[in-house]
């Protein structure tokens, strides 16, 4: 009986901890660190590499759309409320994730003409809708999460939309 007892102990407990602010702050932490690495590489797209890294391009957004999805499985429904000082975490994390995504986003579309020269556009186009559509399933649970932080996580995920768009609108 008292295996059974810390065995349900330990799965709550692994369960809630699914659920922290601190899952949640290292969830987005790793996003930006996946659109980070993703701007290197697309940054140093020339004309002599574009047909070996030009690929890697719509292969690294649907890589972060995947992880998106991932984490938003893994949430609860309905998703923990957190209190102010966890919500103003989140917020500080996420406004470094779009941040780093919209500059990720900037080179994608600085990259456009040099993409385009060799039919990457429309796997790209297909890679953005789908990150948008993650994006937006994401900012849908997480504006949840963290109630009285909501209008700042709205503002910023509206910020990440436009640049989205931007990039959809320039490849399609």
């Amino acid at each position: 009986m008292r295996v059974f007892s810390l065995f349900s102990l330990l799965a709550t407990a692994a369960f809630c901890y699914g659920q922290s602010a601190t899952v949640v702050i290292g969830n987005i932490q790793q996003l930006t660190t996946m659109s980070s690495n993703l701007n290197t590489v697309v940054s140093n797209i020339n004309v002599v590499n574009v047909l070996i890294q030009g690929p890697k391009v719509a292969q690294g957004l649907s890589a972060i759309s995947n992880q998106v999805y991932q984490y938003i499985n893994q949430m609860d429904n309905p998703p923990p409320v957190y209190g102010d000082v966890d919500a103003v975490a989140v917020v500080g994390v996420l406004k470094t994730f779009v941040k780093v995504h919209q500059t990720l986003l900037n080179t994608i579309i600085g990259k456009h003409g040099l993409l385009s020269l060799f039919f990457f556009t429309q796997p790209v186009r297909v890679a953005l809708v789908s990150l948008e559509a993650a994006v937006d399933a994401l900012a849908l649970g997480l504006i949840d999460m963290i109630p009285t932080q909501a209008p700042e996580a709205n503002g910023q995920f509206a910020s990440l939309k436009i640049t989205i768009d931007a990039a959809i609108t320039v490849y399609s």
